[in-house]
């Protein structure tokens, strides 16, 4: 056999071995969400219609720890304060072309996905003006993309970036 028929074998060999795992890497995952808020008696309401980001980068929340104490008026200021500065955050963060990887809209029962999502750390975020039952939410939620694999988020009032507020409530 010629060298250059041996190398040719050799070539597609290591081809036939080496393109499933390369094929493995190159696909995506996906991400099925849902997202509401749990009442006192344990229902769930569910947030529709509301903006869900797909992100590339965590940023550090500012969290009062100190609004525990305060009267009603001002404590619902503070968080009011927190949720203006996690939007204008998000906001500055978007102005980097890379920095939002997708984006959708919850359904009626708070439900929202994302396909072909290239294989990395993400994180799922939600800002202003998002209104669950009239109360204001976010999140920012770290959400791991394998490949061929489907990741699940869950939403609830115990991950939320930030306290929800109600000027009604």
């Amino acid at each position: 056999m010629n060298m250059k028929k041996l190398l040719c074998i050799c070539i597609l060999i290591i081809g036939i071995i080496f393109m499933p795992i390369a094929l493995s890497f190159a696909q995506g995952g996906s991400i099925r969400g849902n997202l509401g808020l749990e009442t006192k008696d344990g229902k769930v309401i569910h947030g529709d219609w509301i903006r869900v980001l797909l992100v590339t980068e965590k940023f550090e929340v500012k969290k009062d720890t100190k609004n525990s104490g305060m009267d009603k008026h001002k404590r619902m200021e503070s968080i009011m304060n927190a949720h203006i500065h996690f939007f204008k955050r998000v906001r500055e963060k978007m102005e980097n072309p890379s920095y939002v990887a997708a984006s959708t809209l919850t359904t009626s029962d708070g439900a929202f996905r994302f396909a072909d999502v290239k294989a990395g750390q993400y994180y799922i975020v939600i800002t202003f003006p998002a209104t669950i039952n009239g109360c204001k939410v976010a999140w920012q939620v770290p959400a791991v993309v394998r490949a061929g694999k489907t990741t699940h988020i869950k939403l609830r009032n115990n991950n939320l970036a930030l306290p929800t507020y109600s000027r009604n409530k």
